[in-house]
């Protein structure tokens, strides 16, 4: 009787282990690749449209490491002319980097952020074979960051 038992909890711990392992998988796989946040150093109104200067803290979840040359604020169905900037990163794998930015947005985005909105960049990713790809981050506002 008791070994009856046994192997009835050895099969149930069994099926509930193959049913939990493709979940914990999924899990796992959802956290982004890339991740960051940003923080407003410097902002100035021009007319319908505002220059933000951002420092970007990014995080590299992938083991590989990712050289960055463009960093381009998309939020909109298409990026707004001077939304890009040139710069230079080496974002090794499981770990971050810092990247400072300029961009001329319109104000109807900036106000977007104030109200709490996160910002999405798009970068730029120069791979070592030569060809180019890019990824899409969604910033967080950084802890004691300045949003406005």
């Amino acid at each position: 009787m008791k070994c009856r038992k046994i192997n009835f909890f050895r099969w149930l711990l069994a099926i509930f282990g193959l049913l939990i392992l493709p979940l914990s998988i999924a899990l796992a796989s959802s956290a982004p690749p890339l991740s960051g946040t940003y923080q407003v150093v410097r902002h100035t109104a021009i007319g319908d449209r505002v220059h933000v200067s951002l420092q970007v803290h990014l995080v590299n979840g992938e083991t590989r490491d990712l050289h960055i040359d463009r960093m381009t604020l998309w939020d909109f169905s298409h990026p707004a002319k001077d939304s890009s900037a040139t710069c230079s990163v080496m974002l090794h794998g499981m770990s971050s980097a810092d990247a400072a930015g300029e961009f001329t947005i319109p104000r109807e985005e900036y106000l977007l952020w104030k109200r709490g909105v996160r910002p999405r960049i798009v970068l730029g990713i120069a791979e070592p074979n030569g060809r180019r790809s890019s990824a899409v981050v969604r910033l967080n506002l950084a802890a004691g960051g300045k949003g406005n």
